[in-house]
């Protein structure tokens, strides 16, 4: 359930929001989101660029699940609290 509300939060932050240009941060978000790295370094370090073209894709990937991940989640919390009060 974390990994999803992560993922969430991430997802709607960076639909609003631009992508980091620093590459610690840039690293920190790929982490978050389970985004593999390894092909964006060059002689120099982190390709900054590349880097948001994969993190922007990932999230645009998903884009279409979210609102069905809204609804589950929604619904298993409704569930829960009517199971709790009864």
């Amino acid at each position: 359930m974390a990994c999803i509300t992560r993922w969430l939060y991430l997802n709607f932050k960076y639909q609003i929001c631009p992508l980091p240009t620093d590459p610690a941060s840039l690293e920190k978000v790929a982490k978050n989101l389970n985004i593999p790295l390894a092909f964006t370094y060059t002689w120099h370090g982190l390709d900054v660029t590349l880097a948001q073209q994969r993190i922007r894709e990932n999230l645009n990937s998903f884009r279409w699940i979210a609102p069905l991940v809204i609804t589950v989640v929604c619904f298993a919390l409704i569930v829960t609290a009517l199971w709790v009060k009864f």
